[in-house]
């Protein structure tokens, strides 16, 4: 959601560049899908015509440390500008780098390990990042421009890093006092574990939330890219589009774009075209929602076909009589699993779909009189 697809983070973005342009350590956090990693490309592309340097890394599909330093080290090597190749060059040769390149002739830069040399690294801790992020301290000594790091779903390291391996980074990051560092988490009970009083990060970074945009402002906008892309008069087409996809940003536009193509296609909309887009999304995303099903238990399933009813009380014996659910506590921890599933979330105290268009293909897939 960049570009024409960005609106209403204005001041998002002003808190992140600034973030970037002085050391600073900032907390990017809040629910999936809400626009954080958009934000945080605008501000980055506003920093580098600035004259910083921005390394970024998505941790979000990463297994390993080493993983994620090459995917910095990538970073670097394709946001450097051409003045900075000799120190480049030194940086391939010192550290024992692999310097290649990708399909598409961008380049890729990583550390250049043997199987033995990588496993005994991961066991030691954070040695090939530590060597990465105390250079890019000493660079930013030396640039007029800045030099931040910008790390997406950083919590991830919980997972693959060792033991330690959030408390080691949490030390990096105080030590470097030329570096800013811009973290960008959306597992909110795993940044709140590691924000608290006890938690390796407690007190390391400002804090910025991303939640939803304003309701009334993102439906006009919806409205108003439509009506400008020849499609006449659309009143009312971005708060449907927000009242069957949200409150989650990219899911409302995930459906306003396809609104738009159906219309688009007919150089006019229709009526039922949000309802129709709704469809072609489910229809496309079917096979994914078909394989996640077939790995689910029977009482999960009709758990799933009970909120996508529009239950609310799942636990009473009412909606567990008329959805074949089985106790209230057996409700209740298949609820907890499935939200740490990411498949449910608890919004405004009800719990609903993570992503509206499983809930859609759940209420299509379900018995009838559900």
């Amino acid at each position: 959601m960049a570009g024409e697809y960005f609106t209403d983070r204005a001041q998002e973005v002003k808190r992140i560049r600034r973030a970037m342009r002085a050391p600073s350590r900032l907390l990017v956090y809040g629910p999936r899908r809400m626009g954080k990693s958009s934000a945080i490309h605008v501000a980055g592309e506003s920093f580098r015509r600035e004259g910083g340097l921005l390394v970024r890394a998505d941790l979000g599909g990463a297994t390993s440390v080493t993983e994620m330093t090459d995917r910095l080290l990538t970073s670097l090597a394709r946001q450097s500008p051409s003045r900075d190749s000799q120190w480049l060059a030194e940086w391939v040769r010192t550290l024992r780098l692999e310097l290649t390149a990708d399909s598409s002739g961008a380049p890729v830069l990583r550390l250049r390990f043997g199987p033995r040399e990588t496993r005994q690294r991961q066991a030691e801790g954070l040695p090939g990042l530590e060597e990465v992020l105390n250079r890019l301290d000493a660079l930013a000594a030396g640039r007029t421009g800045g030099v931040c790091v910008a790390l997406d779903e950083f919590q991830r390291l919980m997972d693959f890093g060792p033991p330690r391996a959030a408390w080691e980074l949490r030390d990096l990051m105080q030590g470097h006092h030329n570096l800013s560092y811009v973290c960008a988490g959306s597992e909110e009970t795993v940044i709140e574990e590691l924000t608290a009083r006890d938690g390796p990060f407690h007190g390391a970074f400002e804090r910025l939330f991303v939640g939803e945009i304003d309701p009334g402002h993102f439906a006009h906008w919806i409205d108003d890219r439509l009506r400008s892309g020849g499609l006449g008069e659309v009143e009312g087409i971005g708060r449907a589009a927000i009242q069957e996809a949200g409150p989650r940003t990219e899911d409302v536009l995930k459906l306003a774009r396809q609104v738009w193509f159906r219309g688009a296609a007919r150089g006019v909309l229709e009526p039922d075209d949000i309802r129709a887009a709704l469809s072609d999304i489910v229809r496309g995303d079917r096979g994914v929602f078909e394989r996640l099903w077939s790995h689910l238990s029977p009482h999960h399933r009709d758990v799933l076909r009970a909120v996508a009813a529009g239950a609310r009380a799942l636990t009473s014996g009412e909606v567990r009589r008329r959805y074949g659910l089985r106790s209230a506590s057996a409700v209740s921890q298949a609820v907890d699993t499935l939200i740490g599933r990411g498949l449910l979330a608890r919004r405004a105290g009800r719990v609903t779909f993570d992503d509206p268009f499983l809930g859609a293909w759940v209420r299509e897939e379900s018995p009838p009189g559900l």
